[in-house]
């Protein structure tokens, strides 16, 4: 964490709020809870323990190695693409894996934690090593499923010399028009004050009062024995979450006790920015590494909604309502769809449109608008004018909408 003021501390209560990030009325998952219980104590300290020996200054040559460590992890894991954001000559470029959604996949929803540290060969073992394994365990624990919004796993770097990392993405998104509906960043989790109780201590602005809003809510459906404190409004922010407010995109940045409501200060580690951040020492609270990581899951996967996809019997791909193949593909693809008894669809004959987009939601042309069948149909056509890439074709039929990926090589 980047050291800042802590003058000025606004304290807030918690205000319920109808905007888009409001889930007012969410109902208990166990669908979600089984993800949230997947979150491992063991792994996350090993985890820790090992960030902690990697050099991670973002200047330093030798720090390529955690970037590509993190790349490399995640690639492992099966995320739809991993890749690096280089923005400044002379620093590691920000990690980041990208799982797609299938409903709407312009729509994002970001878990994030700076992986640098603020000196050379500094164990940063809870900042924010604590943080940076969160996120490798939110990517871990979230894999397996298909969600409706895109989930993005960013680990950022630059942050304690100023937030570039996180600057440099969020400045990025705003220009191509990135849809981020919430951006959850992870920073210094893992350091338990003798006597304090184990939280999540939540720093947000204004415009975000409805998603921390969420993040407590949600928070109380899936964790048993774990406070999200009362909800502190500083005047800036020394962490990755100031950009994202400065480009107006909802964000919160959960932590150790830091900010906390509790009546006392001082409730961060005492080693932060020192040769004895290290693990047991300065991260010395497994358990609320984990709740706190447990958190973000769930906050993350309820938001980017877990798809359901349905079973449709006699339809030779089971699984979707409508196939695209080849993948990848590189001059024509073929898109077959069923429209089953169970869409109530009343016509006979159904408007069926069929349009592409890139992988930031932006409309690039219709394949089809006509009006079909009801039942299986079978539509072939060129793709000789699209760039190699990822793109996701969307199918709009009687009210519905269905989306997949593909991809185009040559």
């Amino acid at each position: 964490m980047k050291l800042f003021s802590l003058s000025l501390l606004l304290f807030v209560f918690i205000i319920f709020s109808n905007d888009a990030n409001s889930q007012q009325g969410k109902t208990y998952d166990p669908v979600i809870q089984n993800i949230v219980d997947a979150v491992n104590g063991d792994t996350l300290w090993s985890d820790i323990a090992g960030l902690a020996v990697m050099q991670r200054f973002s200047t330093n040559v030798n720090a390529i190695q955690s970037s590509n460590f993190l790349k490399n992890y995640f690639t492992t894991l099966g995320f739809d693409t991993v890749y690096f954001q280089n923005y400044q000559s002379g620093f590691i470029p920000n990690v980041i894996a990208v799982k797609y959604g299938l409903t709407y996949p312009d729509s994002v929803i970001i878990a994030g934690a700076h992986y640098d540290v603020y000196a050379s060969n500094a164990p940063g073992a809870d900042d924010n090593a604590s943080g940076t394994a969160g996120v490798m365990e939110t990517g871990r624990v979230i894999m397996g499923h298909n969600y409706k919004r895109t989930i993005k796993i960013i680990c950022f770097s630059g942050e304690e010399e100023g937030l570039y990392g996180s600057t440099a993405y969020a400045n990025a998104a705003f220009t191509a028009g990135e849809k981020i509906k919430a951006a959850i960043i992870m920073d210094m989790i893992a350091y338990l004050k003798p006597g304090d109780p184990i939280n999540s201590d939540v720093y947000f602005n204004t415009a975000s009062t409805a998603l921390k809003n969420n993040y407590a809510s949600i928070t109380s459906l899936y964790i048993s024995n774990f406070a999200v404190a009362g909800a502190t409004y500083p005047t800036s922010a020394g962490s990755d979450v100031a950009p994202f407010w400065n480009k107006g995109y909802k964000a919160i940045f959960p932590c150790e006790g830091q900010y906390s409501s509790i009546s006392s200060n001082n409730h961060c580690t005492p080693y932060m920015h020192t040769s004895q951040d290290i693990l047991g020492n300065s991260a010395n609270s497994q358990l609320q590494a984990k709740q706190i990581t447990q958190s973000v899951v769930a906050t993350t996967i309820t938001l980017a909604e877990i798809e359901q996809q349905a079973l449709i019997s006699g339809f030779p791909d089971k699984k979707y309502y409508f196939s695209i193949n080849p993948v990848p593909a590189s001059s024509n693809i073929t898109v077959r769809y069923f429209t089953p008894e169970t869409l109530n669809l009343s016509a006979d004959r159904q408007d069926v449109k069929l349009s592409i987009y890139n992988i930031f939601g932006k409309y690039l042309k219709t394949l089809e608008n006509s009006v079909k069948d009801k039942g299986a149909g079978e539509i072939t056509f060129p793709i000789n004018d699209i760039p190699c890439g990822i793109y996701f074709v969307k199918m709009e039929i009687g009210g519905y909408c269905f989306t997949k990926k593909i991809i185009v090589s040559r």
